[in-house]
């Protein structure tokens, strides 16, 4: 297959949705979402870094040969900053609250989610069936920078295993 630089994809900008556990998600890159999902705004610019992880165990035979190794974790994780106070991103952050109140407090609210990724007229789609936030940056308060709120969101594995559901325009 020869090289085609018309394939080399950057996520040059995008949109990131959460809405309620057991929302219906997307089949591809242009469906409609359904209503239940919430923009959460502008996310900086370092984008999502999506990052699966897997723990193996290797399997040796007498003598110390490796014969196997098989995946014995499987989970992934999207790491992004939200830039506006909003009802939607401060839902997301603190998992209660408005853009005006909300309050810090253990809580985990496992959610629905979908990440819009957009290169001109290329799309990706990432679809989470379900996942949570399950670490919050610091935010910070400064005069140089806007005030964000640095988010991972873990995947948990849906009825028949699934993390994710990933779909990409041509």
């Amino acid at each position: 297959m020869p090289n085609d630089a018309t394939k080399v994809r950057v996520g040059a900008s995008g949109k990131i949705y959460h809405a309620p556990l057991g929302t219906a998600l997307p089949t591809d890159t242009v469906i409609a979402l359904n209503v239940a999902f919430v923009e959460v705004g502008y996310i900086s610019d370092e984008g999502v870094a999506a990052d699966p992880e897997d723990s193996t165990t290797d399997i040796r035979a007498w003598g110390g040969d490796l014969v196997r190794r098989v995946i014995s974790e499987y989970g992934e994780t999207y790491g992004f900053t939200m830039l506006e106070t909003n009802v939607n991103a401060i839902a997301a952050y603190f998992g209660n609250g408005t853009a005006t109140a909300w309050e810090g407090k253990l809580l985990e609210v496992r959610k629905a989610w979908v990440f819009h990724i957009t290169d001109g007229a290329a799309i990706r789609r990432i679809c989470l069936p379900d996942a949570s936030v399950t670490d919050r940056g610091g935010v910070t308060y400064a005069t140089t920078a806007a005030i964000g709120y640095p988010v991972t969101v873990s995947t948990f594995p849906n009825a028949t295993g699934v993390h994710s559901f990933n779909y990409a325009s041509a």
